[in-house]
């Protein structure tokens, strides 16, 4: 028999939401920043390309595309913002990770701010995987998505068009 989904506080689900949502928007973001950069003839070659890559894939091929074009300061900003952000990205994505690919079996009952995971992956001879992750690294790395989304957003068509890229990460 299956457990139902643990009763969890609001905000800590809506948080769930707002990461997994931010995700979905910079996987997209980074996808644009390949798109603007190829003709219309490789347009859907560079869809299918990045389509099922992970972001921290999608952003090493974004930096590999961008370092192929012309060498504008604009671009050579992106370049050392995106190289910089590639740490935080794969960071934070694991927590990102567990709330997407995996079971919440709740709060640790002795740490209420502790919110645990359950996820079909074997670790030792007879274990499945199970993370116990603090709700404020679940809240860090929301805050850095939604930063770095804002960046992504801001800095796709400023880099294309060779002006000056968005502010600093």
């Amino acid at each position: 028999m299956y457990a139902t989904l643990p009763s969890l506080p609001k905000r800590y689900r809506k948080t769930f939401l707002d990461l997994i949502l931010t995700w979905g928007s910079i996987d997209v973001s980074l996808g644009y920043f390949a798109i603007v950069f190829v003709d219309e003839e490789s347009f859907f070659d560079a869809v299918d390309f990045l389509d099922k890559k992970s972001a921290s894939s999608k952003l090493h091929e974004v930096v590999k595309l961008l370092k192929s074009v012309r060498e504008t300061p604009a671009i050579l900003d992106t370049i050392r913002n995106l190289k910089k952000s590639k740490k935080s990205l794969k960071k934070h994505s694991v927590v990102r990770n567990h709330i997407a690919h995996s079971k919440c079996i709740g709060l640790d009952p002795n740490d209420k701010t502790i919110v645990c995971f359950l996820k079909f992956e074997r670790i030792g001879k007879e274990e499945l995987a199970h993370y116990s992750v603090p709700f404020e690294e679940i809240e860090r790395a929301l805050a850095w998505g939604k930063k770095f989304d804002a960046y992504l957003a801001a800095s796709v068509f400023a880099t294309k068009k060779g002006g000056p890229g968005a502010a600093q990460l």
